[in-house]
């Protein structure tokens, strides 16, 4: 074997085992995930075989995943990432990331974001298929399901309550970028939520509440809630 071709393939071979074992911490960074809303606790391992700890897109809590590169998304100017969770309703799908935005493509998550809906019971939010891409701070895109499942809050309303719709690009409000949102009916005592997620973690939710008691109309009066011809109503703001 020459000099030359001995050359040729340790370079060959060293710039295979560079892509190999490069940090997914490294590519991250480099993508611009953290300033495009992808971030976590802790990024172990390559981009071949990394994870990311209490994982979060937009703010919104994923948990932890065992993420892979999809070479194929580079040709499209982003970094893709097939992400997989752990658990009895893991997280599946992927996210990716850009100089100019992020998003998701096919993702299917449980989220229990808890009491983030006081005054309502804990909540339990689950993505079906959902895709959404931002572009800078607005959204540009967004699909899927949403299914949201309240805990019991006593005899008035009973426990396992669901609401479901569509994922939607939603207009901001007082100047705030787009947002992905939703509105949720069920046919429980909830009648409608109506839900917006800025890119920052901020959210905005319209409850409608109909009083098939006495003792449920009063007590979400003493929580809040404005009596209206719709039924009970209360805008609840927070920040995942």
């Amino acid at each position: 074997m020459s000099r030359r071709r001995g050359l040729l393939l340790g370079a060959i071979g060293f710039a295979l085992a560079a892509i190999a074992f490069f940090p997914l911490s490294v590519a991250l960074d480099f993508a611009g995930a953290g300033a495009a809303g992808i971030s976590g606790r802790q990024v172990h391992g390559t981009i071949w075989n990394g994870q990311i700890e209490a994982t979060q897109i937009g703010g919104v809590p994923l948990g932890d995943l065992d993420v892979r590169l999809v070479p194929m998304s580079l040709l499209r100017g982003r970094m893709q990432l097939d992400v997989a969770g752990h658990g009895a309703a893991p997280t599946k799908g992927r996210v990716w990331a850009s100089p100019g935005g992020f998003g998701t493509e096919a993702l299917t998550a449980t989220l229990p974001i808890g009491p983030a809906l006081s005054p309502l019971p804990s909540a339990t939010v689950s993505l079906v298929d959902a895709a959404f891409a931002f572009e800078g701070q607005a959204c540009k895109s967004a699909s899927g399901q949403v299914r949201l499942t309240l805990d019991r809050i006593g005899p008035a309303w009973p426990g396992g309550s669901v609401l479901m719709g569509p994922a939607r690009c939603v207009p901001g409000v007082r100047g705030a970028p787009d947002g992905v949102g939703t509105t949720l009916r069920g046919a429980s005592a909830l009648d409608s939520l109506t839900l917006s997620i800025r890119p920052d973690g901020r959210y905005t939710a319209l409850a409608t509440v109909r009083a098939t008691s006495p003792t449920l109309g009063l007590a979400l009066t003493l929580a809040g809630f404005r009596e209206t011809q719709a039924g009970h109503v209360r805008q609840i703001e927070g920040q995942f």
